[in-house]
């Protein structure tokens, strides 16, 4: 649920000195994406699943994330409540990590759920199927089919 907007803000520090970036992996053959990725210091620290309006924004952390970004400073501010994305200078703070850009600030509300593959609440037997019917998601097994699973 949306709590709060800022207003568009220019953000970031030259690209070379960018911690964070993104980045898009190509297939071997052929055309399209075939990962998003948040990088790390150049290295793939998330994956970032393909946002469709449908299904909520996914990060998949990688192996090769081997580094925790914590500002210590921060800490105290994001163990409460923020009533506004610019209380205690939070989004200067992790801005001096992102390459310099335009950038929205949101302050979200979110609350994760454990769902468990095919019962109540689980995007690929429920709503992928409802949305886009049997034919265009079932896989040679029969069942939906699973953006990190192969198909059986």
């Amino acid at each position: 649920m949306m709590i709060k907007t800022g207003g568009r803000r220019s953000l970031g520090v030259p690209s070379s000195e960018a911690r964070l970036s993104f980045d898009t992996e190509l297939q071997e053959f052929g055309g399209g994406p075939r990962r998003r990725l948040l990088m790390v210091d150049d290295a793939p620290a998330f994956e970032l699943s393909f946002y469709c309006g449908t299904c909520p924004l996914l990060f998949r952390r990688l192996e090769t994330a081997r580094e925790k970004l914590s500002l210590e400073r921060m800490q105290e501010q994001l163990t409460g409540t923020l009533d506004d994305p610019e209380d205690g200078g939070v989004i200067d703070a992790f801005g001096a990590l992102l390459p310099q850009g335009e950038y929205l600030p949101l302050l979200l509300e979110m609350e994760p759920h454990l769902v468990i593959p095919g019962t109540q609440g689980d995007y690929f037997s429920g709503e992928q199927v409802t949305t886009w019917g049997d034919r265009s998601v079932l896989g040679p097994s029969g069942v939906p089919a699973h953006p990190v699973l192969p198909d059986v």
